[in-house]
């Protein structure tokens, strides 16, 4: 993992570059802004932004997925799975929703979750599905 205190520059070619941490508070704080931190490797950061969006709108469903991929990215999987069910309260199709659940529902050792998450996605994203189940095997 990249070391948090820097961003690349503006040249990602050059490899002489420098390395920045990014200034959060010029950015806009919405979703797609913290999920191009959370990309770029900058998970605390991305997670400050993503509760930022939430404080103004708890139903934010891009917010509510980036917050619980990131939570998984940290190993906290009780908070992402939190996270995850919100969403998928809000939008019970969207299989990106079912994906990072099954992922956070197999950390936490919530197997039943898991195969009812992969369940869920066998129609909407079967090849999705197949990839989890061998995980799960693995």
């Amino acid at each position: 993992m990249r070391d948090q205190s820097d961003t690349p520059s503006d040249n990602d070619d050059d490899p002489t570059r420098t390395w920045r941490r990014p200034d959060t508070q010029t950015m806009v704080a919405d979703a797609a802004s913290a999920r191009r931190l959370l990309d770029d490797g900058f998970t605390d950061e991305a997670i400050a932004m993503y509760m930022e969006v939430l404080g103004r709108d708890e139903r934010d469903i891009e917010a509510l997925k980036g917050l619980g991929v990131a939570w998984i990215r940290l190993g906290r999987c009780r908070n992402a799975a939190h996270t995850l069910r919100t969403a998928l309260a809000l939008d019970p199709t969207d299989p990106a929703i079912h994906y990072s659940l099954a992922i956070s529902a197999f950390g936490t050792g919530q197997h039943a979750e898991a195969e009812n998450a992969i369940r869920a996605l066998e129609h909407s994203a079967p090849k999705l599905a197949l990839s989890l189940r061998k995980l799960a095997r693995a």
